[in-house]
C-alpha cells in the first residue's frame, strides 16, 4: 500500500500561497546574536528586523549562507529560501535582542538574551540535549519544558550535542530512488518547518556539534540496511549531508577554532568551552597504517592547545562520551565506533586533560541513556575529570518496528539500560569511573549550572530533566557496571545544584 501525503495550502487573497516560516536560534555571544531563517514557498525576500532592549548602537546583517549548485538546485525545487541573520551591538551587553520575521502571511518573532562575559553571581545555566527523533511528535512537550522554570537560574543557551535530527530514521530511497540532495534536503524540512520542534529550538540560543545521526548510523562506515552508505550514490549522499549540516547547523555556530575543522570555542571569564567535531570529518575503519583518526588535525591540536593552556576550569562537549569501550564485534558485527577506537587521537585527549591545569568538566551524549560520572586519575590524585552524558532527547523506535516507520505507522519507543562499563582501554591512563545518579527515561534533556567560586574555582549543579508527558527531574536509577560515588546520599532524582566543584589542579 503507498501512503501519499495531503498538503493543506492556504492561498492568500493576492493568489500567493501562504509561506511555512521558521527562524532557529544560533550561537549568541556578550555583543553577537545569529539565527537561521527559513521561508517554504514564499514568493518574495522575507522581511526581517531586529531591535535591542536598551541599546542604541545595532546592527542588522542578513546573508545567504554559501551553497554547493547541487543544494542550490534542491532549494529552488523545493521553493526554500534560507537566511542567516547576524545582529551585532557596538559594546558587550547583557540584553535581550528581537527577531521579527514575516513574509507571504506568515511572520515569527523569536527573544535572545546576549550571554554575559562572566558568570553571573547566580550562575549561568544552559540546557543540553542529544539524539531527538522527531516521529513521535514531542516537539510541543519538549517546547514547554524549556518554558517551565525547573531550577534556581533560568537557562541561557542551549547546546545540541549530536543527533540532532534522524538523517537515517526513517530511512529514504528505497522506494523512490537515489536523490541525494533533494532527500536530506527534505529531512532537514521536516524537523526545522515542523512547528512544535523548531519552536523549542526558539527558546534560547543554541550551539551545535554532530554525532553519526546527523548523517548516517556509526558514519562513516557502511550500513547494510542503508543503500546509500555503500555503492555509486554514497560520495553523493555524504556531500549532501554535510552540505545541508553547514547550512542548517554550522553556519550559525561560532567561527572554528580551527582553518580545517567544524570545532569552537565560547569563553567567559571564568570558564572555558571548547565544542569538538568528532564525527564530520571521521575516517573509515579499513585498519591503514596510519589509524584513522575520528578529527582533523588541525582541530585536534586546537582541543589540545585549549586544553593545555586553560586558564580557568574547562568544559570539553562532544558527541560520545570518553568513558566508552572501544568498539567491539557481537555476532561478528561491529558495533557503533566512539572515541575509544581512534586510540592515537583518543589517547592524545587523555594526555590534555591529565596535563590540564584546570578540571575539565566533558558533556557528551548518543548513548541513549544519562548519567553523571566521576573519572580518577589513579596515578594522579589531583586529576578528576567529570563526565555529564545526556541521550536522548526523543528516543526512537525499536530496532524491529524501526521499518513500520517507513510506511508512516505510530510505533513504540526504544528504552536503553543504564549500563557504563567498568574500565576503558586506549586512554593511556590508570582511570576509575563512579557515578552519582543516572537515568533511562526516554525523553531528556540536562539542566547545567556553572557558578563562581573563590579561587577561580566553578561549582557545577546538573540535572536531567524527564520533559514526557509534564516536565519533572527524572528517577534516578542504577548504573551497572560501576560504583556510586562514596560518601554521598541516595538520590530519588537526578537534581544535585552542587554536584562537583572545578578547581585548579
Amino acid at each position: 500500500m503507498l501512503l501519499k501525503r495531503i498538503l493543506l495550502l492556504v492561498v492568500l487573497p493576492d493568489g500567493t500561497r501562504m509561506a511555512t516560516l521558521a527562524v532557529i536560534p544560533g550561537a549568541s555571544s556578550s555583543t553577537v546574536v545569529r539565527a537561521l531563517v527559513i521561508a517554504r514557498d514564499a514568493s518574495r525576500e522575507p522581511n526581517i528586523t531586529a531591535r535591542a532592549e536598551g541599546a542604541t548602537q545595532v546592527t542588522v546583517a542578513v546573508d545567504a549562507p554559501p551553497v554547493s549548485e547541487p543544494l542550490a538546485n534542491a532549494m529552488r525545487g523545493a521553493r526554500v529560501i534560507v537566511r542567516r541573520v547576524v545582529v551585532s551591538l557596538a559594546v558587550a551587553d547583557t540584553t535581550r535582542i528581537t527577531i521579527a520575521v514575516s513574509v507571504d502571511g506568515a511572520s515569527q518573532v523569536v527573544t535572545l538574551a546576549t550571554l554575559p562575559t562572566q558568570l553571573p553571581a547566580e550562575g549561568l545555566s544552559f540546557v543540553v540535549a542529544s539524539c531527538y527523533y522527531n516521529g513521535f511528535k514531542h516537539g510541543a512537550l519538549l517546547n514547554a519544558a524549556l518554558r517551565t522554570r525547573m531550577s534556581e537560574v533560568a537557562p541561557l543557551f542551549q547546546l545540541w550535542i549530536g543527533d540532532n535530527l534522524y538523517m537515517d530514521v526513517p530511512g529514504f530511497g528505497v522506494f523512490s530512488g537515489d536523490h541525494p540532495y533533494e532527500q536530506t534536503l527534505d529531512r532537514y524540512l521536516n524537523y526545522l518547518l515542523d512547528g512544535a520542534y523548531p519552536s523549542a529550538r526558539a527558546v534560547h540560543a543554541n550551539f551545535t556539534t554532530y554525532d553519526d545521526h546527523d548523517l548516517w548510523n556509526d558514519y562513516p562506515e557502511m550500513q547494510s540496511w542503508l543503500p546509500r552508505t555503500q555503492g555509486s550514490a554514497r560520495a553523493q549522499y555524504v556531500a549532501a549531508g554535510r552540505a545541508c549540516l553547514d547550512l542548517f547547523q554550522a553556519s550559525v555556530n561560532p567561527p572554528p577554532a580551527s582553518a580545517n575543522g567544524r570545532s569552537f570555542r565560547i569563553d567567559f571569564s571564568q570558564v572555558s568551552f571548547f565544542v569538538a567535531d568528532t564525527r564530520t570529518e571521521r575516517q573509515r575503519d579499513t585498519q591503514q597504517n596510519p589509524p584513522p583518526k575520528m578529527m582533523t588535525d588541525e582541530d585536534l591540536g586546537a582541543l589540545v592547545a585549549w586544553a593545555e593552556n586553560l586558564d580557568t576550569p574547562g568544559v570539553l562537549v562532544l558527541g560520545q562520551p570518553l568513558w566508552l569501550e572501544p568498539v567491539s564485534h557481537t555476532l561478528g558485527v561491529k558495533a557503533d565506533h566512539n572515541p575509544a577506537f581512534f586510540r592515537m587521537q583518543y589517547e592524545r585527549i587523555w594526555q590534555a586533560i591529565r596535563a590540564a591545569p584546570y578540571d575539565i568538566l566533558v558533556i557528551s551524549g548518543d548513548i541513549h541513556y544519562s548519567r553523571f560520572m566521576r573519572l580518577t586519575m589513579q596515578n594522579a590524585g589531583n586529576r578528576k575529570v567529570f563526565e555529564l552524558v545526556t541521550s536522548p532527547a526523543a528516543e526512537i523506535p525499536t530496532v524491529l518496528t524501526t521499518a513500520l516507520e517507513v510506511l508512516g505507522f505510530s510505533t513504540s519507543q526504544d528504552r536503553a539500560a543504564c549500563v557504563a562499563p567498568g574500565a576503558i582501554a586506549g586512554s593511556a591512563q590508570k582511570l576509575k569511573g563512579d557515578y552519582l545518579f543516572a537515568t533511562s527515561a526516554q525523553n531528556t534533556f540536562a539542566l547545567v549550572t556553572l557558578k563562581p567560586s573563590p579561587g577561580r574555582s566553578v561549582q557545577v549543579g546538573a540535572a536531567f530533566v524527564d520533559y514526557v508527558p509534564t516536565p519533572r527531574f527524572a528517577r534516578a536509577e542504577k548504573l551497572e557496571g560501576v560504583a556510586k560515588w562514596s560518601s554521598t546520599r541516595d538520590y530519588a532524582q537526578c537534581n544535585e545544584p552542587r554536584i562537583c566543584v572545578l578547581r585548579e589542579r
